[in-house]
């Protein structure tokens, strides 16, 4: 059973929309153009509302995580460094590739992720 170390948000609602204007990844960094789909997300923790927009790259970093992952939990803004984490505390080496793909992949599309030393 998974049991993340934060408390749920007292609020929740998450959807796909098209970007009408140019917005900001909140894991990379990088555009989200108009014309492209995105998620979006929105949620009262501890009693302060936060928007967060993410590219579906990083969305399917995400859910990439969680499929191999028992209890993967990130918190919004820190996708990568989690992702990383999470490798490195399994031992895993066989993960590096098909995340590290993951990351050039988006990388290549223009997103600045930033990546902390190991």
């Amino acid at each position: 059973m998974c049991s993340c170390d934060y408390d749920p948000p007292s609020v929740f609602s998450k959807v796909l929309p098209t970007a009408k204007k140019q917005h900001r990844c909140e894991e990379c960094g990088g555009a989200i153009d108009p014309g492209q789909i995105y998620e979006r997300v929105f949620g009262v923790w501890d009693g302060y509302a936060s928007t967060f927009k993410t590219c579906m790259h990083c969305v399917e970093l995400r859910e990439f995580m969680e499929t191999i992952s028992d209890c993967f939990c990130p918190t919004y803004g820190n996708l990568v460094q989690e992702a990383l984490d999470e490798i490195q505390e399994s031992g895993d080496i066989r993960l590096l590739f098909p995340v590290g793909r993951r990351v050039v992949l988006a990388n290549r599309r223009g997103r600045q992720m930033r990546l902390a030393a190991a």
